[in-house]
């Protein structure tokens, strides 16, 4: 598939569409029905588009093609899924937080099942990339994604934990004992986890840029933009104010797993190439 002005804006609008505020504008809190009708519309649009965008044509392809092919599709539908918990906004605090329990749930739901997509898809896409020649990376990539997949189900986890601390606080008047030493503990478990997600992001990144299936300035750009993020999230808690902001936006439980996201986009275009069956082919 030869890029059109056409495949070009099917790419641009799948990059943004977890973004377009459809479902944050039908969300309000304490009232999940109607936002997971918009999610539901907003996970169609994603679908279609990815569609047109190379699915439907690399269905068609050699089989290497169509496993690539549903590898995207996974990473894609991850992005999906965890756009449903980002986009119900901050989550609320003191006793609306308690409220709103159900909100939450579903919130941290959503990353999570959004998050093991996320690492099918990476290890289906882990299979392609060895085919094509690629042994190294793309097994470093793919180990340090199970490890951050599996500490961020400690962190989801640890997450429920707040309505106690949250019910204690508005029973008694007073914060608990143990919700500093939790605190602390969850704040450090946040950081292994997102810093460990973005070397995986990074050596995928890589692996696609060596097996030609990724542009080298994308490529580049997805790694570059991945180690500086290991850098900069173990700075939030140690840095007030702005200058642990960026670090604290990148560990924000959503934002890493948007990485794959975008990549699943540039692959169910690749996935639909003829380049991609000669490149594999080549390597067996």
């Amino acid at each position: 598939m030869q890029t059109t002005p056409r495949s070009r804006a099917i790419q641009i609008i799948l990059w943004l569409l977890p973004f377009v505020p459809i479902t944050s504008l039908a969300y309000h809190y304490d009232g999940l029905y109607m936002y997971m009708i918009a999610g539901g519309i907003q996970a169609a649009l994603i679908a279609v588009a990815a569609w047109f965008l190379g699915l439907g044509d690399a269905r068609r392809r050699t089989p290497n093609q169509r496993v690539l092919a549903a590898g995207a599709a996974l990473l894609v539908a991850s992005g999906a899924v965890v756009s449903l918990g980002w986009n119900m906004g901050a989550p609320p605090a003191g006793e609306e937080f308690l409220a709103t329990r159900l909100d939450q749930q579903f919130r941290y739901t959503a990353l999570l099942i959004g998050a093991i997509l996320a690492m099918g898809g990476l290890t289906v896409l882990r299979s392609s990339l060895r085919q094509a020649g690629d042994h190294v990376l793309s097994s470093l990539g793919h180990t340090t994604m199970l490890l951050s997949t599996l500490l961020f189900a400690v962190v989801n986890a640890a997450l429920q934990i707040g309505f106690e601390a949250v019910r204690q606080e508005s029973s008694t008047g007073q914060e608990p004992n143990w919700v500093e030493p939790f605190r602390n503990y969850f704040v450090y478990l946040t950081i292994f986890w997102a810093v460990l997600a973005y070397a995986g992001i990074a050596c995928y990144a890589a692996s696609l840029r060596k097996a030609g299936w990724m542009n080298p300035v994308v490529a580049w750009t997805f790694a570059g933009v991945s180690i500086a993020a290991m850098g900069l999230v173990p700075f939030f808690p140690l840095a007030p104010g702005p200058l642990g902001l960026p670090g604290f936006v990148l560990a924000i439980p959503a934002v890493p797993y948007f990485m794959p996201y975008w990549m699943g986009v540039n692959l169910v275009k690749r996935a639909a190439e003829a380049g991609v069956a000669t490149i594999t082919a080549k390597a067996a």
